[in-house]
């Protein structure tokens, strides 16, 4: 009895992000959290690999792993490694987690499920609303997709070329047609703000004007210039950590088959920003 519960406890399951540089994220504390909530034993590292050696590692180093998430550039890359895909990562067009399951590996998707966990949590209105997002990119898909679901008034893309490859159902204008009045709610699916272009902006605060919420991705550092702009006109505005957090939890959830509750994600939620931002 004794070897038997010994044997069972000391099981490790070993999960990792997979990306070609991957910065400091807080992707694993995420994780660690999780498993002491659920009471789960496993880890959680980091994977690079770099983009000339991805097609010659990538099944080498997902078979060390139970699941894998996967960070860019290779969330498209992956669609045509894996066996599935579930519905969402086939309608997004990328993949950002992945397991082993009968003998396949299977495909998901869970930043949609981040990004709506994210809406809900602070209450930013959709219905009805004029919605614009910035940016067309590989992070403005999850976006417009959560969006689209809750049956704005309006969705309207904002991007320099005015043009994308896979935009069905919206309308794409340049930044400079944007003015004070024309949107209820603004994403920032750009990197401005973040990184090297830290202290930069999509839209003057002259743009937001008359938005009632702002909504960032970057969630590092905790206010772009974007939100401070909005917290200028006392609007609504909302980083992209909650998001973080909510899609890293949906993968645990199908790589371990265990439900999170709300309360359990919004206690993690909140020593996550407890420990970036305090």
């Amino acid at each position: 009895m004794f070897q038997y519960f010994y044997r069972e406890r000391i099981i490790l399951k070993k999960f990792a992000l997979i990306g070609e540089k991957v910065p400091y994220t807080y992707s694993p504390q995420i994780h660690k959290l999780w498993y002491q909530v659920k009471n789960i034993n496993a880890t959680y590292g980091i994977e690079e690999i770099p983009m000339n050696e991805f097609d010659k590692r990538i099944h080498e180093v997902l078979d060390q792993y139970d699941g894998v998430n996967i960070t860019m550039p290779y969330k498209n890359k992956m669609m045509s490694v894996v066996d599935e895909l579930d519905d969402v990562a086939k309608k997004i067009g990328a993949v950002n987690t992945v397991m082993k399951k009968n003998g396949k590996r299977m495909g998901y998707n869970t930043d949609l499920y981040g990004f709506s966990r994210m809406l809900d949590y602070f209450d930013v209105k959709i219905n009805n609303k004029r919605v614009y997002i910035a940016g067309t990119g590989g992070a403005s898909k999850s976006v417009f997709h959560s969006i689209k679901e809750r049956e704005p008034k309006k969705i309207v893309f904002l991007s320099r070329s005015q043009t994308s490859d896979w935009i069905e159902g919206a309308e794409i204008v340049s930044y400079g047609k944007f003015s004070e009045g024309d949107a209820d709610v603004v994403v920032n699916a750009t990197p401005l703000g973040m990184s090297k272009h830290e202290g930069q902006s999509p839209l003057g605060v002259d743009q937001i004007r008359g938005c009632e919420s702002l909504v960032d991705l970057i969630y590092n550092p905790e206010k772009t210039l974007f939100l401070k702009q909005g917290d200028q006109l006392g609007l609504k505005t909302v980083n992209g950590l909650y998001m973080l957090v909510a899609q890293a939890i949906k993968s645990e959830e199908i790589w371990n088959d265990v439900t999170t509750t709300e309360d359990e994600m919004n206690k993690i939620y909140q020593k996550i920003a407890q420990l970036m931002y305090n």
